[in-house]
């Protein structure tokens, strides 16, 4: 089989797409920084790779794509997007087929697993319109349900619309629809068939098609692409440890309900942190040591520092550099992070470059250990802001927390 490049546009999100990967078997590997090479001695069958465009200008996000693709080393892409369509996607998209031999991308965003459908080249989520969702409060979040517009809006190359009537015909018939030409085809998805019908679709097209979708998508890859997946992966968890840091740089709805549920742990305490106040940083930081020493989990939290979009990275940022300054005071065993932007600024200052996904802890959110550097072994848990139940970090915890006593 064609090795694979999976090109995603924040890190959480490619860990829960590379684990899909992982999970029929395929040795999967994530670098993590912007911008990074595959190295020499690394050579798995999927390698993703994180571009941390999502909220950068458009025209920046073409570039950053522009200069992954010269990293690719002839695998076959796979391109990464937000299940509720956030980010730079069409200009994105128009970066690979402006350079590379793709004359085609089939794109849905739907993951029925996880709640996200495409019917009429709308979105939903758990059955609500996407601009009546909890993501509705997102700045970042597309300003209609109409797939179609928005990709038209943001894209230089034509957008077809292929409907579920249409997917769901009889194969030639089907595959009809996508060689009327060129460009993006949006494609209608409900079930986990339509998904494993649109990968069937990428496969017949070969090289001058991409496929392009969220986890959802990436599951049915595998099977479509002719991999033996006959032999899985042995069910892989991570063992318990006594100290674990929790950071949670997202403001998400679903991760303050997660936080809120996790504060019911044994020995977890909620550090909501003012990112933009020395005096709060340097106080998180001593309360943090203090408590992993003792054992205990710290919850840290951006909570205080007040809702500013325009200065996110930035804020970020300072997330990572706390994380960095805690790790260089106090032994950590695992780290668990939620928010795609936190949990690459956390990897950046730590020098964490490369992962290794190994399993999920709950479906959906993956584990990985560091390869490489000071930190090689670690073990770091990834999921989406968004993602989730209210018990989804409290389950983590419950799960891989072990107390001194």
């Amino acid at each position: 089989m064609q090795p694979i490049a999976v090109i995603a546009d924040d890190l959480t999100g490619g860990l829960d797409t590379g684990i899909q990967f992982h999970l029929a078997g395929m040795q999967t590997l994530m670098i993590v920084s912007p911008g990074g090479n595959l190295p020499s001695h690394l050579q798995p069958l999927v390698a993703v790779f994180n571009t941390n465009s999502r909220e950068l200008p458009p025209d920046e996000a073409y570039e950053r794509i522009l200069q992954t693709t010269s990293a690719l080393q002839g695998r076959r892409i796979y391109k990464k997007i937000d299940s509720t369509m956030r980010g730079n996607i069409g200009r994105e998209l128009d970066a690979l087929l402006d350079h590379t031999s793709a004359e085609m991308v089939i794109l849905t965003p739907a993951s029925p697993v996880h709640g996200r459908t495409v019917r009429a080249g709308r979105l939903y989520v758990h059955g609500v319109p996407l601009r009546k969702s909890a993501f509705a409060s997102d700045p970042h979040c597309p300003p209609t349900n109409d797939l179609v517009a928005l990709l038209r809006n943001q894209s230089a190359h034509r957008v077809h619309h292929v409907d579920l009537d249409a997917l769901r015909a009889d194969p030639g018939h089907c595959e009809a629809q996508f060689k009327a030409g060129t460009g993006i085809y949006l494609v209608d998805a409900e079930e986990e068939r339509d998904l494993a019908r649109i990968a069937a679709v990428a496969r017949n097209m070969h090289a001058s098609c991409i496929p392009c979708g969220s986890a959802g998508l990436a599951a049915a890859i595998p099977a479509a692409y002719g991999y033996d997946s006959s032999h899985p992966p042995s069910p892989s968890s991570l063992e318990r440890c006594g100290a674990v840091l929790v950071v949670a740089g997202s403001r998400h709805p679903a991760t303050e309900a997660q936080i809120r549920a996790a504060e019911t742990v044994p020995g977890c305490s909620r550090l909501d942190v003012n990112l933009l106040d020395p005096a709060s940083l340097d106080g998180a930081a001593r309360c943090a040591q203090t408590m992993l020493e003792r054992g205990e989990i710290p919850l840290l939290t951006a909570a205080s520092t007040g809702f500013q979009p325009a200065r996110a990275a930035e804020i970020a940022a300072e997330m990572g550099d706390l994380a960095a300054h805690i790790f260089a005071a106090v032994r950590v065993d695992a780290l668990v992070l939620t928010g795609g932007e936190t949990a690459v600024h956390v990897c950046r200052a730590l020098e964490i470059d490369q992962l290794r996904l190994l399993g999920e802890q709950l479906p959906g959110i993956p584990f990985s250990r560091v390869i490489g550097g000071a930190r090689d072994g670690l073990p770091v848990i990834t999921k989406a802001g968004g993602f989730g139940g209210p018990e989804a970090i409290r389950r983590i915890l419950e799960r891989i927390h072990t107390t001194n006593g």
